[in-house]
């Protein structure tokens, strides 16, 4: 588990510098993102290869274990009924409570969410090689005392996913990703019409990442690349960024905490911008890949 040192600053950047950035029109099936790639020596592999091949990014939407002014401990009741439910927290609103995700940040791909869309891209034939998208369980209690109502998980749609844009004149790569998706309780559709709608509240992220080998004297570096993201998340739950370096120890890149008091209700149909850069390194040390974050460029 990891802490708030990685919290995004909510001061706002122009993306003036993407804009001027358009895609080739080029088959990429013939093209190469590194051409001096493959002339490298490949015998460096056989002891410990530190040149960055794939990258592997995913992005968490997730309710904080704490949320000040919002979640509270689990109702005793249901902690004697489920000695399991010990120390776990729920949210609490006026309208329904529910289970948080009993974390913070993390760089654990496992880590428990409400959503997770994850891609892994190939920078030596560029594309992206797989993705997959996961929706977690909505438990939604009695705020009383803690009886599980509702215990359930919504389908993924088949429009959540990332979408390959291309590579840019200066050799950027350009991943969009796109989800949105609401929690899977309450089941009972009187229920909705009486109020509970709200827990329709939909889980909204969106935004391109941006990748791009790291150079030096005008020549591209094997193990450093930069990586960006420009878009916009909602104000509530909270966000992480984590990014994979072929098969090395995935790196954190930052998240959104909401702000105490918050809850679905209270963000309904609003989102901010997420904007920022960071400079990425992979070694070798005793012939295993290690890796982490050079730079913050921006933000």
């Amino acid at each position: 588990m990891l802490n708030n040192q990685f919290v995004f600053e909510s001061e706002p950047y122009s993306p003036r510098r993407f804009r001027r950035r358009r895609p080739r029109r080029e088959s990429f099936s013939d093209s190469r993102y590194d051409r001096e790639f493959d002339q490298e020596d490949e015998s460096r592999a056989t002891v410990c290869d530190n040149r960055i091949r794939t990258v592997t990014i995913w992005i968490n939407a997730f309710i904080p274990r704490e949320v000040k002014g919002r979640t509270k401990p689990v109702p005793a009741p249901l902690v004697r009924s489920d000695p399991k439910m010990a120390g776990k927290t729920m949210l609490s609103t006026a309208v329904f409570c529910a289970l948080t995700d009993q974390r913070g940040f993390s760089n654990d791909r496992a880590a428990a969410s409400r959503i997770h869309s994850e891609a892994k891209i190939d920078l030596v034939n560029p594309g992206i090689v797989d993705q997959r998208h996961t929706i977690g369980e909505t438990v939604q209690v009695g705020c009383r005392d803690g009886t599980i109502v509702c215990q359930k998980r919504s389908p993924v749609p088949s429009d959540m996913k990332f979408s390959w844009i291309g590579i840019s004149s200066d050799k950027e790569l350009m991943v969009k990703v796109k989800a949105s998706q609401g929690p899977g309780c309450p089941a009972n559709a009187a229920i909705k019409k009486t109020g509970q709608f709200l827990l329709d509240g939909k889980i909204d992220y969106e935004g391109t990442f941006f990748i791009k080998r790291s150079t030096r004297g005008g020549k591209p570096l094997k193990n450093y690349l930069d990586l960006g993201f420009l878009g916009r998340v909602d104000l509530f739950p909270a966000y992480e960024f984590v990014v994979q370096l072929n098969d090395a120890i995935p790196i954190h890149l930052g998240g959104v905490l909401p702000k105490p008091g918050s809850s679905p209700i209270t963000h309904i149909g609003t989102s901010q911008k997420v904007h920022f850069v960071r400079r990425l390194w992979l070694n070798c040390k005793d012939g295993k890949q290690t890796s982490g974050i050079a730079e913050r460029i921006i933000n």
